[in-house]
């Protein structure tokens, strides 16, 4: 699916021209695909970047708040949240169109953080029970305040639970599972890196924004309804944007996913007759025109929770993504922690905190972009197995070496001989926090341009029951529950060991031993996917001999 070895003339020819002139070769015939859903993935993503930046700013610099709150939030919030909603998308998906579906979800999510705007200026007064948290506060230890700040400040909670919900569920599940739909193999090799530059354009975008609503001096309840109001504007416009897809590929995105795994002779099929007669073989039309919607009727094929699951088992492809989704969840989440513990001890203040965090979207955008024009010469050039590593290896060096200087700068506070030197400094914090900023953007970056394309193609080349079921069980239960894996041990050591600063060097040990079990795996899938990909070439010279 990924990383082919051979490359047609046309795409050689390219790259000779030059990067820019390759990837803009390589878009002929395709524009009409690229626009629409690299905007619609533009306001995916602007909102995404809105939302998950202030569900981190309320809850951490909230009163009783911080960034312990984060692993309680994730175990006791976003997991069952995860798994409630995968209940309700299973149900949904045998009862609308994927049009509808994708209306419901995505306006529901736009209206919760439009309606928030309007609860926020009596949440902290009149909403939140400070005088019963006080008491707890009192009386159970003190690793415990992480989670009586979820209780302190539950509407906030409830923002945050929804604003983690939204990149799994609208970006994730939606907007690829229309993409998957939408692309072959062969498509989605050029397009899937380029679709994130309109997305990270957003992201940009959006952090500029923030930064300039604390520039100019608004009070944060103001910057937070103008956030929330630019929220519902970007879920209004990709839900315009999907209706146009919707009504250009008509014969593509009615009812559930109906195309199998790519074969040899629908690959030759594709390059004889385009991808209209292909489109039409898929969805069972031998005629090539786009087929009308068929009567509405209830899906028995539909994927439920439990055979969502149970499809994990059957294939060695899934298994790895499982395996990659766990321990990418579990590494991010111990290392994310640390990241914003370590800037809310340098920004305090929710504005300042706020406009930093928008300096580092700005950055993860502006880096994400640069990788997203490369990574289609890395993966040609490279192939899948460099293209999928990059984000592991990354997280094992850079990650690890924050972690350690870290652990080390908090040993150095609690002695009295180092804290007087340099490595227990201001100065130390902010080198470090730098350190571990810089490399929170570069793992977002590689994650969203390279990691997460490599895995999309592996997708593809699946059949269709493998791909919708295993996704869904994959892309909101399997990460979540990495995210819930890494959170579950942090709130173990905070209980344990009163503070994060305690925890630190537990959470280095376990955090390499993730990283080189996700580098293993991915290294097993790699060898998978290039198994596939030589098979299909062998069936291609045998198609083409015959």
């Amino acid at each position: 699916a990924g990383g082919a070895q051979q490359q047609p003339a046309g795409e050689q020819g390219a790259q000779d021209k030059g990067a820019v002139g390759g990837v803009m070769a390589s878009l002929s015939g395709l524009w009409g695909k690229f626009i629409p859903l690299s905007t619609c993935f533009f306001f995916l993503a602007f909102a995404n970047t809105i939302v998950d930046n202030t569900k981190d700013t309320l809850v951490i610099t909230a009163l009783g708040g911080g960034a312990d709150v984060i692993p309680f939030l994730t175990v006791y919030g976003v997991l069952p949240a995860s798994v409630i909603f995968l209940v309700i998308f299973a149900y949904l998906t045998s009862r609308l169109s994927r049009e509808r579906l994708f209306y419901a979800v995505v306006g529901t999510f736009t209206g919760f953080f439009a309606l928030f705007a309007l609860v926020y200026p009596y949440a902290a007064g009149t909403l939140h029970p400070h005088g019963f948290c006080d008491y707890l506060a009192s009386v159970l230890p003190a690793g415990f305040a992480g989670l009586i700040a979820v209780v302190r400040n539950w509407t906030y909670s409830i923002f945050y639970i929804m604003a983690e919900l939204w990149g799994d569920v609208c970006i994730s599940l939606l907007f690829w599972g229309m993409a998957n739909e939408l692309c072959s193999i062969r498509e989605a090799e050029v397009l899937y890196p380029l679709f994130g530059v309109g997305a990270n354009l957003s992201v940009m975008l959006a952090g500029f924004l923030l930064r300039y609503l604390t520039d100019i001096g608004l009070a944060w309840g103001t910057q937070l309804t103008l956030l929330m109001a630019s929220v519902a504007v970007a879920g209004v416009g990709a839900m315009a944007v999907h209706h146009y897809v919707n009504t250009r590929q008509a014969c593509r995105l009615k009812g559930p996913v109906k195309v199998p795994s790519v074969t040899p002779e629908l690959e030759r099929v594709e390059e004889e007759q385009g991808d209209v007669l292909l489109n039409a073989q898929r969805d069972g039309d031998s005629s090539g025109a786009p087929s009308k919607p068929a009567a509405k009727k209830k899906d028995k094929n539909a994927p439920s929770l439990k055979e969502s699951l149970a499809v994990l088992s059957q294939k060695i492809e899934l298994r790895c993504l499982a395996v990659l989704a766990v321990g990418q969840g579990i590494s991010y989440a111990l290392l994310q922690v640390s990241v914003k513990g370590h800037l809310h001890m340098l920004f305090p203040n929710p504005g300042d905190f706020s406009r930093v965090m928008g300096d580092v979207s700005s950055a993860t955008g502006a880096c994400t972009a640069l990788l997203m024009v490369l990574s289609p010469i890395i993966f040609t050039r490279f192939g899948w197995r460099v293209a999928a590593l990059v984000t592991p290896l990354f997280m094992m060096y850079c990650g690890s070496a924050f972690l350690i200087m870290s652990a080390l700068w908090h040993f150095a506070q609690s002695n009295a001989a180092l804290g007087a030197t340099w490595l227990g400094s201001t100065n130390a914090l902010g080198w470090i926090t730098a350190l571990g900023a810089a490399g929170y953007v570069f793992l977002r970056a590689s994650k969203f341009a390279l990691f997460k394309p490599a895995e999309e193609m592996v997708y593809i080349g699946l059949d269709s029951e493998s791909r919708t079921k295993g996704k869904a069980a994959i892309d909101v239960v399997g990460a979540q529950f990495g995210k819930s894996g890494g959170s579950m041990l942090q709130q173990g050591l905070l209980i344990l060991m009163g503070t994060l600063s305690g925890a630190l060097p537990a959470i280095v040990a376990v955090y390499i031993v993730v990283v080189r079990y996700w580098t293993k795996y991915t290294h097993e899938l790699a060898d998978v996917v290039l198994e596939n990909e030589e098979e299909k070439q062998r069936g291609t010279a045998a198609t083409a001999a015959a």
